[in-house]
This record gives C-alpha cells, sequence and structure tokens, in this order.
C-alpha cells in the first residue's frame, strides 16, 4: 500500500518539485536588474558588473536545461517556461551558483560536453546519438541557437551542476530519516473537523482607499501588465501523418528562404495558395480566433524575437494545422495604474482580514473547546457548522476540496494524546479539528523496496535544503537595478 502510494502521481509530483530545486536553483525572491538593449549592466554578483549579455546568456541556459529535464513533460516545461519571474530569478541564481564554480576552479572537458550531449535521451534514436535530431532540436522556435552557442550553455550548466555537487558531498540518510519518512507516509488519522468559513465575514469587511494604496506601493514591483505580441502567419491545412511529414521539410526551407530573402509571409501566401493570417496583440496565455489554434502557436510566437519567422509549428500529428509564424510587434510589461487593479487588491485585502476574522473566530472556539465548556459538536453548532468526519488519511490525501492533509496528519501523529489540534488556516477560512483515530503501521511494512524509495526521497529533500540554504545565505551577494517583471 505504501508503494502504491509512493508511487502515485501526487507524491511523483512532490518527489518532482524537489527534484526541480537540485535540476535548476532554487525560487529565491529577489529584485533583479533590466535586461535591454543598452550598454547598462543587469547588475552585480560579488561586486563584479553582470553586463545585459551576461544575464540573457544565463537566462538561455536556464531555458535549455528545462528543456532537457521536462522534454517529455510539455505541459511542466511550458508553464516554466512562461513563468517570467520563475526564468529571471533562476537565471541570476545560476549565474551565482556559475561564478562560484569559476572561483572554485572547476572545468568541463571537451569530452565531458560531448557524452553529456551525446548521451541525453533527446537527442537518441535506437539507443544511439541522432545528428539530425539534435540540429531540428536546436532550430526549433523554443531554442533556435546554433550548436556552438548551445554546448557553451551546457558547459556552463555542467559547471554549476560540479560546484552544485560540491556542496552535497557530505548528505547522508540515517535508519532514523527512514523511519520518520516512512511514519509521515505509511501512518495515518481520522479526524472530525468543522469549518469556520471566511466568506461568512467577507461583506462585513471594511476596507480604506489608503489601505488599497499602501498595498499598491509595497507591491510595485509585481503589479506588470503580461508581454503582448502581434504575429502574422501562414496556416497549411495537412489531414493525414504523411502529409504532416511532406509538409514539414517544405516549410522548413520555406521559412528559411523567407528569412534570407526577407520575404513577406503575405506575398509568400499569396504565391504558394496558402492561407495568411494577422493577429492583434496578445498574451501567452490568450486563446486565438480565426485559425485552428493550439498552445504551441502562442509559444513559438513569444519565443520569436520582432522581425523573426519560426520554423513550421504543427498542431497535432497526424491532421490539422501547420504554421510559419513572423512576429511583428510586441508591447513590452508596463506598471498596471493604481485605478486599473484597485479592485483586485481590495478584493485581496478583505481575502486576508476575512481570514483573519475567521481565525479570531477560531482562536475562541478552540480555547471553548480546549477548556471543556463547550463540546465539539456544539462549537460547530454555535456558527451554523457542520461536523464532518474524513476517512483514514495519510500525508498525500485531502480534506475535501479544502486543504492538503500532510501538515494535519503529521501534527496529530505528534499530538502526545491531545484530541484536539490548533485551529488550521487553509485558503476558504480556519479548519478546527478533532484527532478521532490514529493507525501506526508496524515496522514490518518498511520493507527493503520501500526504504530504497524513500532513501533516494530523504536524498533529494536535503539536496533542496543545502541548495537552498546555500542560495540564501549568498542572495546578498547579488546587487540588482530593476525589479523583477521589467525584465
Amino acid at each position: 500500500m505504501v508503494l502504491k502510494i509512493m508511487r502515485g502521481k501526487k507524491f511523483s509530483r512532490r518527489v518532482l518539485g524537489g527534484l526541480l530545486v537540485i535540476i535548476i536553483p532554487a525560487f529565491v525572491f529577489w529584485g533583479v536588474g533590466s535586461l535591454s538593449d543598452r550598454p547598462k549592466p543587469a547588475g552585480k554578483i560579488f561586486g563584479r558588473s553582470i553586463s545585459a549579455e551576461d544575464f540573457n546568456s544565463s537566462r538561455r541556459g536556464v531555458q535549455a536545461q528545462i528543456i532537457l529535464n521536462f522534454f517529455s513533460d510539455y505541459d511542466r516545461m511550458s508553464s516554466i517556461l512562461k513563468n517570467r519571474s520563475l526564468m529571471n530569478t533562476m537565471s541570476w541564481e545560476r549565474l551565482l551558483l556559475l561564478l562560484s564554480s569559476k572561483d572554485a576552479g572547476f572545468k568541463v572537458s571537451n569530452r565531458d560536453l560531448m557524452l553529456f550531449i551525446s548521451s541525453h535521451p533527446l537527442f537518441q534514436r535506437d539507443g544511439a546519438f541522432n545528428k539530425s535530431i539534435y540540429n531540428s532540436v536546436l532550430r526549433n522556435p523554443a531554442l533556435s541557437i546554433s550548436p556552438r552557442q548551445f554546448e557553451e550553455l551546457i558547459r556552463g550548466n555542467l559547471l554549476v551542476m560540479k560546484f552544485r555537487n560540491s556542496l552535497l558531498e557530505n548528505i547522508s540518510v540515517s535508519d532514523e530519516d527512514i523511519a520518520s519518512k516512512f511514519s509521515e507516509y505509511a501512518n495515518k488519522a481520522v479526524f472530525s473537523y468543522f469549518l469556520i468559513d471566511k466568506d461568512d465575514y467577507f461583506e462585513n469587511i471594511n476596507i480604506t482607499e489608503q489601505e488599497i494604496r499602501d498595498a499598491y506601493d509595497r507591491n510595485k514591483d509585481r503589479l506588470y501588465s503580461k508581454e503582448k505580441a502581434k504575429v502574422e502567419y501562414i496556416e497549411i491545412f495537412y489531414s493525414t501523418a504523411e502529409e504532416k511529414t511532406r509538409l514539414e521539410q517544405e516549410l522548413e526551407t520555406t521559412a528559411v528562404e523567407m528569412a534570407q530573402e526577407g520575404t513577406a509571409l503575405r506575398k509568400t501566401a499569396e504565391k504558394m495558395n496558402f492561407k495568411y493570417g494577422e493577429t492583434e496583440l496578445f498574451t501567452v496565455d490568450d486563446t486565438l480566433t480565426g485559425m485552428e489554434w493550439f498552445q504551441g502557436f502562442n509559444d513559438v510566437s513569444f519565443a520569436l524575437k520582432d522581425g523573426e519567422i519560426s520554423y513550421p509549428a504543427f498542431s497535432s500529428p497526424d491532421k490539422g494545422s501547420a504554421f510559419i509564424i513572423k512576429r511583428v510587434g510586441t508591447e513590452v510589461p508596463e506598471l498596471l495604474s493604481f485605478e486599473k487593479v484597485q479592485p483586485e487588491i481590495a478584493l485581496a485585502i478583505k481575502n486576508v482580514k476575512s481570514v483573519e476574522a475567521a481565525k479570531s473566530v477560531a482562536d475562541e472556539l478552540f480555547q471553548s473547546i480546549s477548556g471543556e465548556t463547550l463540546s465539539f459538536e456544539d462549537a460547530a453548532g454555535s456558527i451554523g457548522a457542520t461536523v464532518k468526519q474524513t476517512p483514514m488519511l495519510n500525508a498525500t490525501d485531502r480534506i475535501e476540496e479544502i486543504t492538503p492533509a500532510r501538515e494535519l496528519v503529521i501534527a496529530a501523529l505528534s499530538s502526545q494524546d491531545e484530541p484536539f489540534l490548533a485551529p488550521f488556516i487553509t485558503s476558504k477560512g480556519v479548519l478546527l479539528t478533532r484527532i478521532d483515530e490514529i493507525y501506526k503501521a508496524p515496522s514490518s511494512e518498511l520493507t527493503e523496496e520501500i526504504r530504497d524509495v524513500l532513501r533516494k526521497n530523504i536524498v533529494s529533500e536535503k539536496q533542496a535544503t543545502v541548495v537552498n540554504d546555500w542560495l540564501q545565505q549568498h542572495s546578498a551577494d547579488i546587487e540588482s537595478y530593476k525589479p523583477l517583471e521589467e525584465m
């Protein structure tokens, strides 16, 4: 049963999230420098000037590593690549680690570099490196990079990994660590609970315009509009996988010729009897009409710079539309005006205050329950709530759609016979919980197979902690010039 849990999707996503912190440095909130065409540097690390070109190169290194790590999980890869704040933060962290690696004297040989690339599954077919696939991947608009540039970015990433590995040399896993982690996933609890719903207090919350304005001023670094792009495109329909394969080679040649000769897309479309279209400004998350739209259309569009033409992008493996896209305009993110975001800020403040109101009520009820002046059921009834009971829950489960059960289960297992847990804040309000039953898995369930899985998970978590701690300790070594969202 425990092994089934650890192999499940929820557990896998959680472990993968931990591994992401190791593969790509952790997400630490900094204000960071501005990337532009001007010679002004983006910031400093260890007192050394970081040019816009240096920062852009680091960002492409992060982009390459994300593609290499998540090429088989398009949705996850795409969500990371589209997260401007995360991408820019990881770019600074890569630079921090890269400079530290060079200062420590680490090097990556050409042999090690080629071995890494040639053995990567993205570039292999039938168990061997395939140069055609390699070149095709690098030409894809998601990268659009020469082999030499790509290889130097990967050399930098390998240097980062070498330095990171030097931080992780002394990590060990004890029997106590394994027993604790086994307890977390194998032990279970049953709860009675009721929710003090924040929405019950929402309408009575009053806020002033000054509160809203103060919140606006505190959060200006994050209150930016989304980047918008305007593109023109050629759309070609295909109805079979064979037709798609034929089109792919033909359209790659067409795209290269248009880029080299500066031929207009409209002219090419008319000449070849293809459908031509042009969009208004749109964000990477917008759904477009007037074509056989798919999310890849937006992803390709935002991978281009103004004036660049993409290689063909296909909406489906066997039947759909092929697109050649040219980016013809950009609207850069701008600080949103107070008037524009005032309603959203007001809503956010009211939500926070309504949770605080629910927490105040929950604290009073908890004292009454703990002091036995009110029963658990009577406390629920005093606010018109109904007591519910969970099934057996472990750390991977949820309590309805209210909250993950992880923290409550762990708290229950260490409650030392206290029947009630302290008020627990969720996005929907505050939970009051009573521990009805605890199941502690016998040590006989801790098989060698489970022990090995747990050991790997613990190592990953400890690695993430070490890298996170190092980045936190050295965050002050980064001096930056502009907010993250302006980059």
